[in-house]
């Protein structure tokens, strides 16, 4: 799983740094070979990179039970993410941090801007699956969700589309809040085990509790997704252009 993980999102992130890089100079051969590069680098980080480096930091950080679906896939999504910087940064020659960041930070800016629906859709049908009883498939769904709305939030914001900023901002909450309350009643459901019986049917409870606070929290991020799609999120036509 590590592996498949890696390449798909080094050859997403190869695809997508070639692109930025190579506005005036692009084409389809150097995309492709630049998506290809990126899943070799993405599948070898997956495979070969030590679990005990940033993947394993970020599993740590995150809280995630070490050897779940969701901390395999955090851990390789982060290494792979790393081995396309690699890449990216080998193959398109020297360049400042600043070139990097003025020039992604403006065409993620402009695809944003451009595909709004699109971004929309996918974050509604990434929160929906997120929902689903598919093991690593929601987990995988629901990190990719988390990294949609983190990035087309705070763009939404900055461009002072507030209708846009504020869903997104509540949905981006309300998926933390649930995430938190799964996290809450799962650690209560493993107390419960070999706990007195009074305090295990207090356990239970709890993760009862939280494990409904996540759902309608889960689905009320969904709901605000919705929202912001489907009215455009546009409060006001002043947008700012200045990346």
């Amino acid at each position: 799983m590590s592996a498949a993980v890696g390449g798909i999102v080094g050859g997403v992130l190869g695809g997508v740094s070639y692109s930025l890089s190579h506005r005036h100079d692009f084409s389809w051969s150097g995309l492709g070979k630049a998506t290809g590069t990126g899943a070799l680098y993405g599948v070898g980080a997956g495979l070969l990179m030590p679990a005990a480096g940033a993947g394993a930091g970020a599993v740590d950080l995150l809280g995630l039970e070490e050897g779940s679906t969701t901390a395999t896939v955090t851990s390789a999504t982060v290494r792979a993410t790393l081995a396309a910087g690699a890449f990216s940064a080998a193959a398109c020659g020297p360049t400042t941090p600043w070139d990097l960041l003025r020039s992604a930070t403006g065409g993620a800016h402009g695809f944003m801007q451009k595909y709004t629906t699109w971004l929309g859709g996918a974050g509604i049908v990434l929160g929906v699956v997120s929902l689903t009883p598919l093991g690593w498939v929601a987990d995988a769904a629901l990190i990719a969700g988390f990294a949609l709305g983190g990035a087309t939030t705070p763009d939404a914001c900055f461009s002072q589309q507030w209708g846009s900023c504020t869903a997104g901002a509540t949905s981006l909450g309300m998926a933390g809040v649930g995430y938190g309350a799964s996290r809450a009643a799962a650690s209560a459901l493993r107390d419960a085990v070999g706990a007195p019986i009074f305090t295990r049917m207090g356990l239970k409870f709890g993760a009862l509790l939280f494990r409904a606070l996540a759902g309608v929290s889960n689905v009320s991020s969904v709901g605000w997704a919705v929202i912001g799609t489907a009215t455009g999120g546009n409060l006001s036509d002043d947008r700012r252009e200045d990346y």
